[in-house]
């Protein structure tokens, strides 16, 4: 049976460094956090899309559509670095989880025709996907619990 969970060394050279954009820093992050999804996620999303940073040093970023390669992006602010290792944990899989959920993204809310759906809407998303960050979390610390030695 294939393991469950991924190591962070492998994860990390699963990822290749477009997954990240070349954000060495980044790779290494969402290698270790991916630790905590199972194998057939991280399979998922590594092919399906690009987690960026964006750089304080930089005023921005351009790119083009030929870069992206209709990859879904999940994107972090600079800040991120400097959260606690929790936060940092439950921030990616958040964004992780609104990937896999298949979940809209705030823009694609029609908040013109009616802004209170779209609250809802954005609540909704909101609970499942911290939801399913619980369900992951739980679910790994329980396989951690269980390769301890009693």
């Amino acid at each position: 049976m294939k393991n469950k969970y991924y190591d962070a060394e492998t994860i990390y050279d699963m990822q290749g460094a477009f997954f990240t954009m070349s954000d060495d820093r980044l790779r290494h992050v969402i290698a270790e956090v991916f630790t905590r999804i199972p194998a057939d996620v991280v399979d998922q999303v590594i092919d399906d899309c690009l987690y960026l940073i964006q750089d304080p040093e930089e005023g921005g970023t351009y790119f083009p559509n030929t870069i992206l390669k209709n990859k879904h992006i999940c994107m972090f602010a600079y800040p991120l670095f400097d959260e606690p290792k929790k936060g940092k944990v439950f921030t990616i899989l958040h964004e992780t989880a609104h990937y896999y959920l298949k979940h809209k993204s705030p823009f694609e809310f029609d908040n013109l025709t009616d802004p209170n759906s779209c609250g809802k809407q954005y609540n909704k998303q909101e609970k499942e996907a911290d939801d399913l960050v619980d369900k992951w979390l739980k679910d790994w610390e329980n396989s951690q619990a269980k390769l301890r030695p009693k």
